[in-house]
């Protein structure tokens, strides 16, 4: 078992916990690992793979290889964010396919976010795969935060007025709202999406390879739909 939809303290009202902490709790639980999935933000990022890397290095040494932090620190902060981040969630995948059960006591930190859909219910989660996918990571959060592609008109005039947050200011300044499945068709490659709602499953269907895509809906979802 793999916890893939987890919000740490950085998701106002809806997590408790530091990165640290869960960490801690998922290697008390003997996880083998870990997605940390804020809310439209990966503000918990930094601290998630610091984390990881402490409570790795106390357990035994680091494997070789991209991900660990080997190499990291000779590395600008930016560009050692995106090699853990990526690094990090591959051997994540790996290490989910292992035994929890037998002698593993590091937990992988899987890279993520949940992306909320300012047009109705549902959400996305999307989960880093590869280096490319933590790029689009990054875009889908922009994009999202902003109600577009930077640089367009509904970037420029932000959110409430872009359609980010409802359909009113979008109609007044002759935008569209933010389209949150038209978003993950354009930025997917490199990702894992699970999909909790049949209305964005639906959208999504035949946009996003399916070997990409997942049903992760829940009950609640579908009295929703």
């Amino acid at each position: 078992y793999v916890p893939l939809r987890v919000h740490g303290h950085h998701s106002l009202l809806t997590g408790i916990d530091s990165p640290a902490v869960l960490l801690e709790r998922a290697r008390a639980l003997g996880l083998s690992a870990l997605a940390l999935c804020d809310v439209d933000g990966i503000a918990g990022l930094v601290d998630f793979l610091r984390a990881a890397e402490a409570s790795e290095n106390r357990v035994d040494a680091p494997p070789s290889g991209i991900g660990t932090g080997a190499g990291a620190r000779d590395e600008d902060g930016q560009a050692a964010t995106v090699r853990r981040a990526a690094g990090s969630s591959a051997a994540a995948w790996s290490a989910a396919r292992e035994d929890a059960a037998g002698t593993r006591q590091r937990v992988r930190p899987i890279v993520g976010a949940e992306l909320s859909d300012p047009a109705g219910p549902g959400r996305v989660v999307a989960l880093v795969r590869t280096r490319a996918g933590y790029g689009n990571l990054s875009r889908l959060i922009t994009e999202r935060q902003l109600g577009g592609a930077p640089g367009t008109p509904e970037a420029e005039r932000g959110p409430s007025a872009g359609g980010s947050e409802g359909t009113e200011g979008a109609g007044l300044q002759g935008t569209r709202p933010f389209d949150l499945a038209a978003c993950v068709a354009r930025h997917h490659e490199g990702l894992f999406l699970l999909v909790d709602h049949p209305r964005l499953l639906l959208k999504l269907f035949g946009r996003v390879p399916a070997r990409q895509l997942f049903a992760a809906i829940s009950p609640a979802a579908v009295r929703l739909a």
